[in-house]
């Protein structure tokens, strides 16, 4: 299907042919609305400023990939799997998370607002910056993710092992964080925001 190693202001859109990879191959200002992917390998490609919105990614393996500024709003992802990928400035406004799998990475300055990832395990993931708000990451290992500055106003991580994350610069008192799992450095931050003082 793909032949170069280069396109760019091109239309892929309502593919649904059984493409089994896509590999090292950058992408610029091109269009997947509504294509199909699902199970598709994904390794070292680029996208830039890409659409896939109403594409169909499910269960696709997503590997040492970037997707800068790219649009996925609509997409369904579910169980699909980003492993040390970038995906700064993206967007994922009404796509379908449930049990994306996220394995380390950059998802600084992403929108994934109003997102329900479901039971999850993220590890070294940057989120600094994104938009995260409203979003429901439940009964899940949260470990040394940073979100930083991150907009988490109502989301929930009820029942999530969050130890070791940055959560400076985040609005804490709109966050629910009701049985969580936190370390002492997170405890300080939340403490703070009730105008308490930690005095060892």
């Amino acid at each position: 299907m793909f032949d170069a190693n280069f396109y760019e202001n091109e239309s892929f859109t309502y593919l649904n042919e059984n493409i089994n990879e896509i590999v090292k191959i950058k992408f610029v200002n091109c269009k997947f609305d509504n294509s199909d992917f699902q199970d598709t390998e994904i390794y070292a490609c680029t996208f830039e400023n890409c659409s896939f919105v109403g594409c169909r990614l499910n269960g696709a393996n997503i590997r040492n990939s970037a997707f800068l500024g790219c649009n996925f709003k609509f997409a369904t992802l579910f169980a699909a799997t980003f492993d040390e990928c970038k995906l700064t400035g993206s967007r994922f406004n009404e796509a379908d998370c449930f049990c994306m799998n996220i394995i380390s990475g950059d998802w600084s300055y992403t929108d994934l607002n109003n997102v329900e990832f479901g039971k999850t395990q993220w590890n070294n993931i940057n989120f600094e910056g994104a938009d995260l708000h409203n979003c429901k990451i439940e009964k899940s290992v949260i470990k040394d993710c940073n979100f930083y500055s991150a907009n988490l106003s109502g989301s929930s991580f009820k029942d999530s092992d969050i130890r070791g994350c940055c959560i400076d610069g985040v609005d804490v008192l709109n966050v629910n964080f009701k049985n969580a799992k936190i370390d002492i450095h997170q405890a300080i931050v939340m403490a703070s925001a009730f105008g308490a003082k930690y005095m060892p």
